[in-house]
């Protein structure tokens, strides 16, 4: 399933998805999933640097669980 990353919006890096936490655990959006899996995903999960917790992303961060996905692209941003 990497192509599902090939258009994902640089920089990021690849983190294992057990490390980092939803914010929000809202049922997966079915029209999202299947966009990103004949599109792809186009940004990054954006990460709380510290917490782990998920800043934007967390649709994205369903989906990926659902499909099985153990490494996801992250981009970490730091709070005050």
């Amino acid at each position: 399933m990497n192509f599902l990353f090939n258009n994902v919006e640089q920089p990021y890096i690849w983190v294992d998805i057990s490390t980092i936490k939803p914010t929000v655990t809202d049922p997966v959006n079915e029209s999202l999933k299947d966009t990103i899996l004949t599109e792809g995903m186009l940004q990054p999960l954006i990460v709380r640097e510290g917490t782990e917790e998920i800043m934007f992303g967390n649709q994205r961060y369903a989906i990926l669980k659902s499909l099985n996905i153990t490494r996801v692209p992250v981009r970490y941003k730091e709070t005050k």
